[in-house]
């Protein structure tokens, strides 16, 4: 596991190194045309060593880009074009390495405009092999005509008048999983560029089912807990947020996740025609009805205040914590202590207790807490994930967690809680996934 954690990590380097030879290469054409004049000609004594510096970044970025390769998330004919480029372009500077060296200017010196004519193909096969790895990257059509010619949709004039799926949907979705999930990287075989694609699904099956979000892969994985392996996005790239989760797991579920679809067309709870206002741009104010009822579609607490306690939130800033908002009306919250971080329990009890109605993600992973500090949680009602992971805490944690009746989500792996006690934490009615693994109950 440590080897393949170490191989991720080294693939990734590929594309820091592989701009070194292509700033090598602009050196040494630059050298090698200012040469022509008589005042700069000196500059070309530096282009032997710059040669081999060239060949040495190109044979570094292939052997990094080949086990970014490994990792299986891109498709065979653009992989196998870029590495070709790639060893060719390797081979073209280890061979002008050699020229350039003095054992071969003892025996033959290259004219000087075919020396520059060799730079100049050389940096034409860098250009083809950049642009490969662009299309590996961004999708093939990154940089086409097609791109130049396609017409962009033109913005909706009204809420009303949007289309779901083309006006909202296509653009979250791409601007969130895009980088991973498009016609030149497809992670998991899945691209989400077009509704087609994503009903195909990649190597678990559809990424949608329509009408179900429960059993649509592609809500499950942005749903989980982020410390889960299977949670979407990986590599530490922002997570969807609160407002953007629930618009899509709507859109799967009332819409059908089909196109052509207005809110015209579709029942729509004020909640949800303000979270779409403010993906499009569209604030409240413009003729877009907000409102605080409550609907079991959202999730949203009954009874819940507008704002939250703001000098509370900024009394836990003050202390280290990270406040973030997930939602607007109302206002709810993730909170989460990094971890080691020391701060004053029952100082900060008030604070906690004042902000528990708004929070429903709570992180609190190893900081050496105790079921005798964590008493404030019974508070907590409108949880729905909780990290308590690294904690010494037990089988004493079950009554605090009772009156968390919305809670879905636990995070109990590195804690003293039995086998017996999870098997009951697991038969409550609420809760869906409890990470329990490297418990050291006696």
């Amino acid at each position: 596991m440590i080897l393949l954690e170490i191989s991720q990590f080294l693939g990734r380097l590929h594309p820091l190194i592989v701009h070194l030879p292509i700033g090598i290469l602009f050196v040494i054409l630059l050298f090698e045309l200012l040469g022509y004049k008589s005042r700069y000609s000196y500059l070309r004594d530096a282009i032997p060593l710059l040669s081999w510096l060239l060949f040495a970044s190109t044979l570094f970025a292939g052997i990094f880009g080949y086990i970014l390769s490994l990792d299986g998330d891109y498709p065979g004919p653009l992989v196998s074009q870029h590495q070709w480029a790639g060893i060719i372009l390797c081979i073209l500077a280890l061979g002008m390495a050699l020229l350039q060296s003095d054992r071969f200017r003892q025996k033959r010196r290259l004219p000087v405009v075919v020396q520059t004519s060799l730079w100049v193909v050389i940096a034409m096969l860098t250009t083809y092999a950049g642009h490969q790895g662009g299309s590996l990257t961004h999708g093939e059509d990154y940089l086409s005509l097609e791109l130049l010619k396609e017409q962009k949709r033109p913005k909706p004039d009204s809420v009303e008048a949007a289309l779901v799926y083309e006006d909202v949907i296509q653009p979250l979705l791409i601007r969130r999983c895009g980088q991973c999930h498009n016609e030149g990287k497809k992670k998991g075989q899945l691209s989400v560029t077009n509704l087609a694609k994503l009903l195909k699904g990649g190597k678990t099956g559809p990424a949608l089912v329509p009408g179900d979000p429960e059993k649509s892969e592609l809500i499950h994985r942005i749903k989980l807990d982020p410390s889960d392996e299977k949670f979407m996005p990986t590599d530490g790239k922002t997570p969807l947020t609160a407002e953007e989760t629930i618009l899509l797991t709507w859109w799967v579920k009332e819409a059908g996740a089909a196109e052509g679809k207005s809110l015209t067309n579709l029942e729509v709870s004020p909640e949800i025609r303000s979270i779409v206002a403010k993906q499009l741009g569209m604030e409240a104010g413009n003729g877009i009805e907000t409102s605080n009822e409550t609907t079991e579609q959202l999730n949203i607490p009954a009874g819940l205040a507008i704002k939250a306690d703001s000098t509370a939130i900024q009394q836990l800033k003050a202390a280290g914590f990270m406040v973030r908002l997930l939602l607007r009306e109302p206002e709810l919250l993730d909170i989460t202590l990094p971890e080691g971080t020391k701060v004053d329990w029952k100082a900060l009890e008030p604070s906690l207790g004042s902000l528990s109605k708004h929070t429903i993600w709570l992180n609190l992973a190893g900081n050496s807490l105790s079921e005798k500090d964590l008493q404030v949680l019974t508070q907590f009602t409108n949880l729905e994930k909780l990290r308590l992971d690294k904690n010494p805490v037990g089988d004493e944690i079950l009554p605090l967690l009772e009156p968390l009746q919305r809670l879905e989500a636990i995070n109990l792996v590195g804690t003293r809680i039995s086998e017996a006690a999870l098997a009951k934490l697991k038969s409550a009615g609420t809760i869906k996934r409890v990470y329990f693994s490297e418990t050291s109950s006696p």
